[in-house]
C-alpha cells in the first residue's frame, strides 16, 4: 500500500517536473511573440505620427499662404477705399 502511494507520488513529481522543463520554451516563444508584436506596433505608430506631422505641416503651409492672401487683399482694400474717397472729394462741389 505504501509502495503505491510511493509510486503514484512519483509519478506526480515526474509530471510536474516535465511541465516545469518545458516551461522556459514556452516563454521564450512568448517573448518572441511579444517582440514582433510590439515592433510591429512601433512601426505601425510611427507611420501615423508621420502622417500627422506631414498633416500639420500642409496645414500650415495652407495657413501661411491664407495669411499673405489676406495681407494683399487688404491692402488692396485700403487701396481701393482710398481712391474712392479721392474719386468722391474731386465729384463734390466746394463748399464754403
Amino acid at each position: 500500500m505504501q509502495g503505491d502511494w510511493l509510486s503514484a507520488r512519483v509519478a506526480l513529481l515526474e509530471q510536474r517536473v516535465e511541465r516545469l522543463e518545458g516551461l522556459p520554451a514556452e516563454v521564450n516563444a512568448l517573448r518572441q511573440d511579444m517582440n514582433t508584436q510590439f515592433a510591429e506596433v512601433r512601426t505601425f505608430m510611427h507611420a501615423r505620427f508621420d502622417a500627422v506631422e506631414n498633416g500639420l505641416i500642409v496645414l500650415q503651409t495652407q495657413i501661411t499662404d491664407n495669411h499673405r492672401q489676406m495681407l494683399v487683399l487688404h491692402e488692396d482694400l485700403r487701396s481701393l477705399i482710398a481712391t474712392l474717397g479721392e474719386q468722391s472729394n474731386k465729384k463734390r462741389p466746394a463748399q464754403q
